[in-house]
C-alpha cells in the first residue's frame, strides 16, 4: 500500500480557494485547481486539458510514488518527478480538499473519501489464489511423472454422465504438460494478478466463492457443449476478471484509487480475450465466458456488503467452505485413483464400461493400468478383461497394443492358453517385434513374471497423449 499523506479535513472550508497552478515537467503542462473542477493536462492533442467536476472524483491522495487521482470513469497516477515542485502532490491534494469542501455536500464526500483511505489502509493479505496456484502446482508435478492423473481427472462429457462428477471441479487443477509449463504459467499469473484486485476489497471467503462459482461454471459451460477433453484454470482466472470488472462499474466510488483497474484498456483486454477464446481451436471460448459471467456475478450479489466494511453473511462463509469441501473430494477421487486403489480401480472401470461412446484407447488404458501397476484382486481383473476385449473388438483385433494388453490381462487372470493365443496375433501384425517376442517368453516361463519388457516407442509415446480419440488434441482453457 502507498505510505499515504492527505490533507486534513479540518478548517479547510473557511481557506479561501482560487485558481492554484501545480506545474509539471513539459511545455504548458500543470494541474489547475478552480471553482468550477480540477483542469488537468491531458495527452490528447485535440483536447490538451480537460476538467474534471469535483463531484466525479472518488478519491485521491499523495504519495511517496506521487499523486493518485480516481474519478468515476478513470484512475490516473502521476510519479513525484514529474511536478516541478517537490512537494507538488501534496500541494495538489490540498488543494482538491478545500476545493471539494466548498463544493456542496463537499465535507460528505470528502468523508467519504477517509473512509476509503481506512480501507486502504485495512491488511489485505491475498491466500486464497496463492493456495489455489500452490495445489495446481502440486498437481502438475504429478501430472508430469503420472500421466494417468489426466485420464481420471480432465473433463469428460461422456465420464460425467457416467457418475464422475468430480471431473467438473478436478479439471481446473490441470495443465497441459510440456517442457515449459506455459499453460500453467500463464494461468498462475493471471491468478496471482486479478486475485490483487478483487480478494483486497472483498476477503478472503468471498473471494473464494468468486473463485468456486466461476470454476464450475467454467467447466459446466464445456459440459453444456460437449469439448471432450478440457482442463485448466483458465475459467476461475476470468471469474476474477468478471469481479473485477464488476467493482469497477459498480463500487468504484468505495475503492481505493489504485486498487481499481483502468476501464478502458480493461474491456478492450477482455473483449479481445474473448475473440481469441472462440477463435483458436484449442481453447475452449465457452468456459472462459462461463468462468467470466459466474465471477461477475458473483461478486455483483457480494460486493456491496464488502466495501461497506460489514463481514461476510452466514450463507457467503458457507458457500466458500462448501466449495472448498467439493475441492478435497474430487482430489481425494483423483488421488484414490492415481494410487491405484484396487476397489476404487474398479468402480472407474465399471463406469467406463458403462459408458460405450468412450474409445478403444480410454478401455486400453485402463484396463494395462489395472493388470499392471495395482494389487488386483479377481474382480478388478475381471472388469480389466472386459475392457481389454471390448477394445480389442473395436479395433477388429488389428491394434498390436491393444492386443499385448488383453494378452497381459488374461496373463495375469492365469489364462496362460489365451494369453499366448493374443500374443501369436500380435507378434504376426508387427513381423515379430522384440517386445511381443520377449511377453511371449514371459508367457511360457522363460522369463520371470513380474520380468516386463521395455515397451515398444508407441506405448512410451502414448504415455504423453489425452487418450481420447474423439478430441485427441484438447482443449485447454
Amino acid at each position: 500500500m502507498p505510505d499515504l499523506k492527505q490533507a486534513s479535513l479540518l478548517d479547510i472550508s473557511d481557506r479561501a480557494v482560487g485558481d492554484e497552478r501545480i506545474a509539471l515537467t513539459g511545455l504548458d503542462m500543470e494541474f489547475v485547481v478552480c471553482e468550477d473542477g480540477l483542469r488537468i493536462p491531458s495527452p490528447r492533442r485535440w483536447r490538451p486539458v480537460r476538467t474534471i467536476p469535483y463531484r466525479e472524483i472518488t478519491h485521491f491522495a499523495s504519495a511517496a510514488y506521487g499523486f493518485w487521482l480516481g474519478t468515476r470513469r478513470d484512475i490516473m497516477s502521476y510519479r513525484r518527478g514529474r511536478f516541478r515542485d517537490p512537494n507538488g502532490p501534496e500541494r495538489l491534494a490540498e488543494g482538491i480538499s478545500r476545493a471539494i469542501a466548498r463544493q456542496p455536500r463537499g465535507m460528505e464526500q470528502l468523508a467519504r473519501i477517509s473512509q476509503i483511505h481506512g480501507f486502504a489502509r485495512r491488511p489485505t493479505p491475498q491466500r486464497v489464489a496463492r493456495w489455489f496456484s500452490l495445489v495446481c502446482v502440486l498437481v502438475y508435478l504429478v501430472q508430469y511423472r503420472d500421466p494417468f492423473i489426466e485420464q481420471v481427472a480432465v473433463l469428460n462429457p461422456l465420464l460425467v454422465d457416467a457418475g464422475q462428477l468430480w471431473r467438473i471441479v478436478s479439471a481446473n487443477f490441470l495443465h497441459g504438460v510440456s517442457t515449459f509449463p506455459v499453460h500453467l504459467v500463464f494461468n498462475v499469473l493471471g491468478l496471482l494478478a486479478l486475485s490483487i484486485l478483487v480478494e483486497r476489497p472483498l476477503g478472503p471467503l468471498r473471494t473464494a466463492v468468486v473463485m468456486g462459482a466461476s470454476g464450475i461454471a467454467a467447466m459446466l459451460s464445456s459440459y453444456a457443449v460437449g469439448h471432450l477433453p478440457v482442463m485448466g484454470a483458465s475459467g476461475i482466472v476470468m471469474g476474477l476478471a468478471g469481479a473485477a470488472l464488476c467493482l469497477e462499474l459498480h463500487h468504484c466510488d468505495r475503492l481505493p484509487v489504485w486498487w481499481r483497474v483502468p476501464r478502458r484498456p480493461f474491456i478492450v483486454l477482455l473483449l479481445i480475450e474473448a475473440v481469441m477464446g472462440f477463435a483458436l481451436p484449442f481453447v475452449a471460448g465457452e468456459a472462459h465466458l462461463g468462468g467470466f459471467v459466474a465471477g461477475y456475478i458473483a461478486a455483483r450479489l457480494m460486493a456491496g456488503q464488502a466495501v461497506m466494511l460489514r463481514p461476510p453473511a452466514a450463507w457467503i462463509r458457507r458457500l466458500a467452505w462448501g466449495f472448498a469441501v467439493l475441492a478435497g473430494i474430487a482430489l481425494l477421487n483423483v488421488g484414490t485413483l492415481v494410487l491405484r486403489e484396487s476397489d476404487a480401480l474398479t468402480r472407474y472401470a465399471r463406469q467406463v464400461l458403462a459408458t460405450p461412446e468412450v474409445g478403444p484407447g480410454i478401455d486400453n488404458e485402463i484396463a494395462w493400468r489395472m493388470a499392471t501397476e495395482s494389487d488386483a484382486n479377481v474382480e478388478q481383473l475381471l472388469a480389466a478383461q472386459e475392457l481389454a476385449e471390448r477394445a480389442a473388438d473395436r479395433t477388429e483385433y488389428g491394434d498390436p497394443t491393444i492386443l499385448d494388453t488383453l494378452a497381459e490381462v488374461l496373463f495375469v487372470r492365469g489364462d496362460r492358453d489365451g494369453a499366448l493365443r493374443i500374443i501369436d496375433q500380435a507378434i504376426r501384425l508387427t513381423r515379430g517385434e522384440d517386445y511381443y517376442v520377449q511377453q511371449r517368453r514371459r508367457f511360457v516361463g522363460e522369463r520371470a513374471f513380474d520380468d516386463r519388457p521395455a515397451p515398444p516407442l508407441p506405448w512410451a509415446l502414448r504415455e504423453r497423449e489425452l487418450l481420447d480419440e474423439l478430441d485427441p488434441d484438447g482443449i485447454l482453457i
